[in-house]
Order: C-alpha cells, then sequence, then structure tokens
C-alpha cells in the first residue's frame, strides 16, 4: 500500500519472520501477517463452499499486493536508492527506502505501486474474455480488485500512495515547507469525506479506515515538518553535549547510580578515550534482572551502535537512528563528541518551530 522511509526495518525488523528475496530485494513477513492468514483459512474452510476458488483469488490479491510494493522497490533502484525490506501485513505491505528519497523521486517511486495495479487490472480484464469460465472469473476478480486498490491508493492521503504522490507534487511547486503543512490537510480532509461516506451506505469498514487514514495523517506531517525543519542543518546542533559515561570495567550497579541521579536513558561505554560500547536502558534493564548489580555492563552493551558525524546532516541522521533504541552516539576523530535522541532532536524541532532563540545554528 505504501512506502516508507528508513527506520532500519531490514531484516531485523521487530515483529518479522521469515524472508525471502524478489528481484534482489528481500521480503519479511510480519506476525500479524499469520494471524490474518489463519483467521482467513478458518472462515475459508469453516463456512465458503467454494472455498478454493476463493483461496485462489487470495493468493492473487497476495501477488497483485506483493508486485505493488516491488513496483516501489524496482522505481527506487532505478532511481539509485535502495530497498532494506519490503514488510508484508495482512491489510497491505510497506516498502522501506534505504534512504529518504528527494520529492522528484518520491513522485515516482508514488506512482510505480498504483500504475502497476491499474495496468495489471486493465489486463486481466482484457485477458479474462478469452479464458475458460473458471479462470476467466478468477480473471476478472482478480482484474477489479487490482482496479480498485490502484484507484484507492491514489487518494491524496496517508498511507495511501496518493498522499505522497500530492505531498512531492506540492514540494516540487510550492516547496517542502509548503507541502508538509498542506499534505496532512487534505489527508484529514479526506478521511473525513471516508468516514462520513462510509456511515451514509453503512459501511463499518470503511469507518474504520478513515479513522486510520486521519491518524496517519498526524504521524506523516510531524515527520514531514520534522524533515523539513532538520535538513540542512548538522548533527551538532541538536546533539546532547551534557551526558555521563561509564568505563568498561563498570558494573551495572554503577549505571544504576547514574539513571537514579540524572535523566540520561543511554550510557556510552569508554575504553580509555575510545567508545566501545552502548548501554541502552532496555538492555540495561535486562542485564541488572538477568545477571544481577554486580555484573560487568559490557555483558550487555550494543557493541555495534549508531555512529553519527557531527556535521552529518541532522534529517539524514534521524533517519539512521534505530527505531527501537532512538539513540546514536556522535564522534568526532573517533571521540565522543554527544548523544543524539529522537527525544532532543523532537525537542530541537518544537524549539525551531516556536522560534526559540539558540534552536538555530
Amino acid at each position: 500500500m505504501d512506502h516508507m522511509p528508513p527506520d532500519r526495518a531490514g531484516a531485523g525488523t521487530p515483529g518479522t519472520y521469515g524472508q525471502l528475496k524478489m528481484a534482489g530485494v528481500p521480503v519479511r513477513f510480519h506476525f500479524t501477517f499469520f494471524v490474518g492468514l489463519a483467521l482467513l483459512a478458518a472462515g475459508i474452510l469453516g463456512g465458503e463452499p467454494e472455498w478454493a476458488e476463493t483461496a485462489l483469488f487470495l493468493v492473487a490479491i497476495f501477488v497483485s499486493i506483493l508486485l505493488h510494493e516491488l513496483a516501489h522497490a524496482l522505481v527506487a533502484r532505478h532511481r539509485g536508492i535502495g530497498t532494506s525490506a519490503i514488510v508484508m501485513y495482512p491489510v497491505g505491505g510497506v516498502a522501506r527506502m534505504a534512504r529518504r528519497p528527494a520529492p522528484r523521486d518520491d513522485l515516482w517511486i508514488s506512482i510505480a505501486g498504483p500504475a502497476f495495479n491499474l495496468a495489471a487490472g486493465s489486463a486481466l480484464l482484457w485477458t479474462a474474455a478469452r479464458l475458460e469460465p473458471a479462470a476467466g472469473e478468477l480473471a476478472t476478480r482478480t482484474g477489479l480488485a487490482n482496479l480498485g486498490f490502484g484507484a484507492f491508493n491514489l487518494l491524496p492521503a496517508a498511507p495511501m500512495d496518493g498522499g505522497r504522490i500530492f505531498r512531492a507534487a506540492v514540494a516540487l511547486w510550492k516547496g517542502e515547507q509548503v507541502s508538509a503543512l498542506a499534505a496532512p490537510r487534505v489527508a484529514r480532509g479526506v478521511a473525513i469525506l471516508i468516514g462520513l461516506a462510509a456511515i451514509a451506505v453503512g459501511q463499518f469498514l470503511l469507518v474504520v479506515v478513515a479513522f486510520l487514514v486521519y491518524l496517519a495523517s498526524y504521524h506523516e506531517g510531524a515527520a514531514a515538518i520534522g524533515h523539513v525543519l532538520t535538513k540542512g542543518l548538522p548533527v551538532r546542533a541538536a546533539m546532547i553535549t551534557e551526558f555521563r559515561t561509564v568505563p568498561h570495567g563498570a558494573t551495572f550497579r554503577d549505571v544504576a547510580n547514574i539513571v537514579l541521579a540524572t535523566a540520561q536513558q543511554d550510557i556510552p561505554v569508554l575504553h580509555g578515550e575510545q567508545v566501545v560500547g552502548l548501554l541502552h536502558r532496555e538492555a540495561f534493564l535486562n542485564g541488572l534482572a538477568h545477571f544481577g548489580p554486580d555484573a560487568y555492563v559490557s555483558a550487555a552493551m550494543d557493541r555495534e551502535f549508531v555512529r553519527l558525524d557531527p556535521a552529518a546532516d541532522l534529517s539524514y541522521a534521524l533517519d539512521c537512528l534505530p527505531a527501537d533504541t532512538h539513540c546514536g552516539l556522535v564522534l568526532d576523530d573517533g571521540r565522543l563528541a554527544g548523544i543524539l535522541t529522537r527525544d532532543n532532536v523532537n525537542e530541537f524541532v518544537l524549539l525551531r518551530r516556536l522560534g526559540i532563540p539558540g534552536s538555530d545554528v
């Protein structure tokens, strides 16, 4: 249904299982996909007289959705942007880009998915009349589903591709800041119209869809505004410069004293002046419970933490922060210069929106 900017959602995406590759792009399955699959199977086998035909139709829809996401990935590759993974959910899929596309790239990448569905639906309907009755009926149903899916995805509202098409087009026309403000407003308007239409015709499922679109517009709007207000600024503008560290030989008891005395959530671990690890809050709590207070933090610290350059673009650095820990270390010539967290960047963005002195460079 959509393609998303990077959030380190490759093979390590939380809650996903299994992996196959299509055209070199990893395909992962969220655990809810298997839950939905089990519920559908139970419904088909329990109350559907023509279960085989229904099962084939559902397989055809799954393939259509997967190819929709693959179309995003292939166009992104053509424009020099990799895809870390395609993640499949019960109601659709998400192609996660290796980096945030520029507006012109985002426009073409977004168009690719619905364009595939509309082309595939038209081709299936044209072919259906030339097939045997059973195969022709399956082709007709699949073709109509693809046309509906493609048209619905062109609505100018997140999380549909039409929302990204609209945002990219406005960004090219009026600039990214205008786009970041206009796209969420249009999305909320579309969600309200969908909800009113759904209530009028008594379609509860569409009411749920409208509600989800309305909520997604806030998330998309906040992310877009954050990207605009951090683009072109260095990481050093928003990083935390007052923080505590622990030596490599510290224990969980030592870290507990820091956690109790400060509001710091992630603790860098140093060997001399060299950073050798990062102890995240969750790892600290788990290690404390599992190993005890006198165990060394090296047993639970993250040795593959995110390293950021203080001169790097802040918007790019924000995309690099892991979704599960929200923290990266800023290293200047190998020495620890600061800590960057999503919470700190969000506060930085809020101050810039309010025009507070000191929130700019």
